[in-house]
């Protein structure tokens, strides 16, 4: 992932008092996207033309990095990152039973798809109850009293950068720029990465004529977007303090 922990800006206090539900909701979560691997894995060795199977593993591959970084994000106490999985559960779904047919479904298949969904209905009952939500609320007003600060950074030629870990907008609007300006490279590589499936899911719309693809691709783009938008500072600011930067305390 383009995000790394920074322990100066996260909240390892709130992680510590992360309730039991919501390690469970975790775990379910987890077992919910492992379940999603092996029904990609089928769906792609049933595909025998060579350039649609590439386009599936490539567009399962990135699903499959979305989901998790979601959850990884869940898992420290993002509000927002919950309510995309839950967006993206609800659209994976639509699509499926509205777009696609279930010619050719194994009871097996149809099994997978029964178990990873009672996974995230599990999962979902757990977030939002009670005291995960409580947890959450909490997580949110920590995080919004550390963005009030910014964070200050010297180099030991002089140059001074002040960072605000607030949404960084243009690594939201202007991912590629904003990524070779700073010289980011993992971010460059995974914004490249959603230009590519965008390009890839309208490409299968076109030869297989499914309006879902393009609808799959634009959500993907966007959650990627909105990643970078909240995580942005905070790489900038870890990848300033490997080339050398380093913090200046307040007092």
């Amino acid at each position: 992932m383009f995000y790394r922990k920074v322990p100066e800006i996260t909240l390892p206090q709130a992680e510590i008092n992360r309730p039991e539900k919501v390690v469970y909701a975790v775990g379910l979560l987890w077992l919910s996207i492992g379940f999603n691997v092996i029904t990609q894995f089928r769906d792609v060795v049933s595909i025998e033309q060579a350039d649609l199977k590439f386009s599936a593993i490539l567009g399962s591959f990135s699903a499959l990095l979305i989901h998790s970084y979601v959850v990884l994000r869940i898992a420290k106490g993002g509000v927002l990152a919950l309510w995309l999985y839950v967006l993206l559960s609800i659209l994976s779904y639509f699509i499926l039973f509205f777009y696609f047919t279930f010619d050719g479904y194994t009871p097996l298949d149809i099994g997978l798809q029964i178990a990873q969904a009672a996974f995230e209905v599990i999962a979902f009952f757990y977030l939002f109850g009670e005291p995960s939500r409580r947890w959450f609320t909490q997580v949110r007003h920590s995080r919004k009293m550390q963005q009030k600060l910014p964070i200050r950074l010297i180099h030991k030629d002089g140059n001074l950068r002040i960072i605000r870990t607030t949404f960084c907008w243009s690594a939201f609007l202007l991912t590629p720029l904003w990524a070779v300006s700073e010289r980011l490279w993992r971010p460059l590589g995974f914004s490249l990465m959603s230009y590519l499936m965008v390009k890839i899911c309208n490409d299968a719309f076109h030869i297989e004529g499914n309006s879902g693809y393009p609808v799959i691709a634009s959500l993907m783009y966007f959650v990627t977007m909105i990643s970078f938008g909240l995580h942005g500072s905070e790489r900038l600011i870890y990848s300033l303090e490997e080339r050398g930067y380093s913090r200046i305390q307040e007092k």
